[in-house]
């Protein structure tokens, strides 16, 4: 389990409003550098960290200490750096307009559509291509990926990084509403974990449902494993 993701949010956030308040380029232009910072960082992650203890005994429990501690390393080094201020990213899209007495901003639109693109993308790639498949292999059984010649280090190394790039977006798109400050990760981060356990647990309780169902229609055959 990554639980980095809120550094990665920061990082992305930071590194966008680096490029506008430093060096007064457009925020079109701050966007793609901090979708690219936060990629670079998760990769430099996977390299440091995890990768070296893929496949080894207490993998889990070791990669989410690590990403803790990095989370907490991120909000350090984010407070040295910048200062603890609250700063301000601008949005990408500015203005609002008002309908049925409530106001909606443009920029709001732009998340919304942003994260329905970005869903359809990731569903088409995890199902159609190669990579998606040996992305979704490495996560129902790593063992039998190896042996099926798929990279899983590889795997997990690309896996963190489009993530990271995912985390860096969203905290670029996400900070003109909440000003930028070291903690800014958190609240986001513990958001996508809560719905990340309750869409497992309905996806266990589906395929739980899915095999009873099976083994009683065939009374002969042994239930599949689920969760």
């Amino acid at each position: 389990m990554n639980l980095a993701h809120g550094a990665l949010f920061v990082v992305g956030s930071y590194a966008a409003y680096w490029v506008v308040s430093r060096l007064n380029l457009p925020i079109l232009v701050a966007l793609p550098i901090g979708v690219l910072a936060a990629a670079a960082f998760a990769y430099l992650m996977h390299l440091i960290f995890i990768r070296p203890v893929i496949g080894k005994p207490g993998f889990d429990n070791s990669t989410l200490i690590a990403t803790v501690g990095i989370s907490i390393a991120v909000s350090a080094a984010a407070i040295l750096i910048f200062n603890p201020e609250y700063k301000v990213v601008p949005p990408i899209i500015s203005g609002n307009f008002t309908v049925s007495e409530v106001q909606i901003t443009k920029q709001g639109l732009l998340v919304i559509a942003t994260s329905l693109a970005l869903f359809g993308l990731v569903y088409l790639f995890l199902t159609y291509t190669r990579q998606g498949m040996a992305i979704r292999a490495v996560s129902q059984q790593q063992e039998a990926a190896s042996l099926m010649s798929i990279p899983v280090v590889r795997t997990y190394g690309m896996v963190i990084a489009i993530s990271g790039a995912l985390a860096g977006l969203a905290g670029v798109l996400l900070s003109p509403f909440f000003f930028l400050n070291p903690n800014s990760g958190f609240n986001p981060m513990i958001q996508a974990l809560i719905v990340t356990i309750f869409g497992g647990l309905v996806l266990c309780s589906a395929s739980s449902n899915l095999s009873w169902r099976s083994t009683t229609a065939s009374p002969g055959r042994s239930p599949a494993s689920s969760c």
